[in-house]
C-alpha cells in the first residue's frame, strides 16, 4: 500500500536484493509475489521491501517483510475416537505457532463438511475437538475457514495424509458373573449390544473396573472377556 502508483509494464518489487514482478491494482495498491527465501540466500527473517515504477529507481521506504518458517504437520493423536464426538485430537508438527500471525481464524475440517476451531498450544501442537460423525474414516485438514476450498499446502507441509477413524462406542448388554473375589482373577464375560469394531480390537480393548483398566479379549463379534483386578 502506498501513493502515486500508476499502470505500467515496468513495475517491480524488491525483497532485499531480489527483484520480483508486481501487478498494478490501483493508485494506492501494488500486488507483489515474494521470492523464495532460498533465492535471496537469506539468513535472517526480515527484509526491506521496495517498489519501482520504471525498474531502475526504487522507493526509499524501509518497510520490512518477514519470512516465517513453514508450518509442518507430522501426525494426529489419537487417530480414532467415538462417533458421538467431543474428543480431543492433537495435531503434532513443527513451527505451528507461525500460523497465528498469518491466520486469525483456523479450523479443523473433517470430511470436507464439518469445521471446528483450532487452538494453538505450542509450536509443536494444535488441538481441536471432534464433531459428531457416523462410523468410518474421514480426512482431516487444517484450513482458514474463509479459504477452505484452496489447497492447504499453501499454509502447511504435511507428512502423509491425516485420517481419523470414527468408531461406534460399545454398549454393554449383560455381564457374567456379576460378582467375584476381592483378590481379583475372576474371568468376566461381557456381551455387547453391537459388534466389536476391528480397529478398536487392534488398538487394544480394555475393561474398566472403577478406576482400574485391564486388557480384554474379543471372543466373538459381540462378546469380550476380561479378568477382574484386585479390589
Amino acid at each position: 500500500h502506498g501513493d502515486f502508483f500508476f499502470p505500467t509494464n515496468t513495475v517491480f518489487c524488491r525483497f532485499g536484493g531480489q527483484v520480483s514482478t508486481a501487478e498494478f491494482v490501483s493508485k494506492n495498491i501494488l500486488r507483489c509475489k515474494s521470492p523464495k527465501r532460498s533465492e535471496i540466500n537469506l539468513h535472517r527473517e526480515n527484509v526491506v521491501v521496495q517498489v519501482s515504477m520504471n525498474g531502475l529507481d526504487y522507493s526509499s521506504s524501509h518497510l520490512s517483510f518477514r519470512y516465517l518458517n513453514f508450518p509442518q504437520i507430522h501426525r494426529i493423536s489419537p487417530d480414532y475416537g467415538w462417533t458421538r464426538g467431543n474428543h480431543t485430537v492433537e495435531i503434532i508438527g513443527a513451527n505451528l505457532d507461525m500460523i497465528k500471525s498469518a491466520h486469525s481464524n483456523l479450523y479443523c475440517q473433517f470430511d470436507d463438511t464439518y469445521f471446528v476451531p483450532v487452538n494453538v498450544l505450542t509450536s509443536q501442537k494444535l488441538i481441536c475437538f471432534t464433531p459428531v460423525h457416523q462410523q468410518g474414516d474421514v480426512k482431516i485438514r487444517i484450513t482458514p475457514f474463509d479459504d477452505a476450498e484452496n489447497d492447504q499446502d499453501d499454509i502447511f507441509q504435511e507428512k502423509g495424509e491425516l485420517t481419523y477413524s470414527y468408531i461406534e462406542a460399545l454398549g454393554i448388554k449383560k455381564i457374567f458373573p456379576r460378582h467375584g473375589s476381592v483378590l481379583g482373577g475372576t474371568l468376566v464375560s461381557v456381551e455387547t449390544s453391537n459388534e466389536v469394531n476391528l480397529l478398536l480390537h487392534n488398538k487394544g480393548l480394555c475393561c474398566s473396573f472403577g478406576d482400574q483398566k485391564v486388557f480384554a479379549n474379543a471372543i466373538l463379534e459381540s462378546l469380550i472377556t476380561c479378568m477382574t483386578p484386585p479390589s
